[in-house]
C-alpha cells in the first residue's frame, strides 16, 4: 500500500466509527431538534445526510462545526471534512469561487488522492495545473515564504530568507502557554531524527513575546531537536495567519508552502510522507 493510499485509508477510517455510532443512537435528529450538535454528530450527519440535505444546510452545519472545532481532538480530521464538504456544498450551488477557496484550502491540509480528486472535478484541469491555477488565483491560501522576517534562536542567532533559501523547511508555531504544543514535542522529535538524515530543516517558531527563560526551562525539559526561535515583530505569524497553535507549515526548496497541518499532529508520518514526497519530486527534476 502506497503512502497516500494509507492516508486516505486512515482519514476514513477516522469517520466511519462517528457515522456507524450516530445510526445506532439515531443522532441525527439532533439536526431537527433545538439542542446544539456536537462536532462529531455534524460529521456523521452530513456524511449519511448530505444527499437528502439542502446544499445551504451543508455549508450552514459546516460553518457551525467551524465554531466548535477546538473542542475536538482529531481536529485535522475535522478541518479538512468540514472543509471538503463546504465546498462540495458551494460547487452544487454553482458557487465556484467558494467552491475553489475550500478545495485549494483542502488540498493543503491533507495533500491526499481524495483533495487531488475533487480539484479535477471543479476545475476540469489535470491536478497541478489546477492546484496551480488556484494558487495563483487565491495566493493567500498557498503564501510563500516572504522576502523579510527573522527568526533569533536560543543562542541570539539571527535567521532570515537568504539562510532559508533552497531547503525543504518544517516550521511548527508553537506558544510556551500551549499545552497541546509541549505534549507533541516527542512527535516532532520523531520527525527532526529523520529530517536530520535528508537535510530537511525543523524550526519551532513562537512569538516574540514569550520569555527567553521559560522557553530555556522548556527546550531542556523537553530536547526538542527542532530549533527553537522567536519570530521577531511576529512576522511570520502574521503573514501565514496564525491565530491559533500548534500549527504545521511545510515549504519546498523554492519556498513555496506545500502543505499546512493547521492543529496537532495526529501521527509524525503525516509530516514525513509529504517530505519523502517532496525529496523524490526534487531528485527527479
Amino acid at each position: 500500500m502506497s503512502a497516500k493510499s494509507s492516508n486516505d485509508t486512515a482519514f476514513i477510517e477516522e469517520i466511519m466509527p462517528f457515522a456507524i455510532d450516530l445510526i445506532k443512537r439515531n443522532q441525527h435528529r439532533k439536526l431537527t431538534s433545538h439542542t446544539k450538535p456536537s462536532s462529531d454528530d455534524i460529521i456523521t450527519s452530513i456524511n449519511f445526510l448530505e444527499n437528502i440535505l439542502r446544499s445551504e444546510t451543508v455549508i450552514e452545519l459546516c460553518n457551525l462545526a467551524f465554531s466548535k472545532i477546538s473542542e475536538v481532538s482529531r481536529t485535522d480530521i475535522c478541518m479538512s471534512f468540514f472543509t471538503w464538504k463546504r465546498a462540495e456544498a458551494y460547487f452544487k450551488l454553482g458557487d465556484i469561487t467558494n467552491a475553489e477557496k475550500d478545495a485549494l484550502t483542502f488540498h493543503v491540509i491533507t495533500n491526499d488522492s481524495i483533495s487531488k480528486r475533487f480539484i479535477e472535478k471543479i476545475t476540469g484541469l489535470p491536478v497541478e495545473q489546477a492546484v496551480s491555477m488556484l494558487k495563483d488565483k487565491y495566493p493567500k491560501i498557498y503564501p510563500s515564504l516572504p522576502d523579510s522576517f527573522t527568526l533569533i534562536a536560543l543562542d541570539g542567532r539571527e535567521i532570515g530568507p537568504d539562510q532559508l533559501k533552497g531547503s525543504i523547511i518544517v516550521i511548527c508555531f508553537w506558544d510556551s502557554e500551549c499545552k497541546k504544543c509541549i505534549e507533541q514535542f516527542s512527535q516532532l522529535n520523531q520527525i527532526a531524527n529523520w529530517a536530520n538524515k535528508y537535510g530537511v530543516s525543523c524550526y519551532a517558531v513562537t512569538k516574540g513575546k514569550n520569555s527567553k527563560g521559560k522557553i530555556q526551562k522548556i527546550a531542556e525539559s523537553t530536547n526538542l531537536r527542532y530549533k527553537i526561535c522567536w519570530d521577531k515583530d511576529d512576522c511570520l505569524f502574521k503573514h501565514f495567519d496564525i491565530s491559533e497553535v500548534p500549527q504545521h507549515v511545510i515549504i519546498n526548496q523554492n519556498g513555496e508552502v506545500v502543505r499546512i497541518i493547521p492543529v496537532s499532529l495526529r501521527d509524525p508520518s503525516d509530516v514525513i510522507n509529504t517530505l519523502m514526497s517532496l525529496l523524490k519530486y526534487t531528485s527527479n527534476e
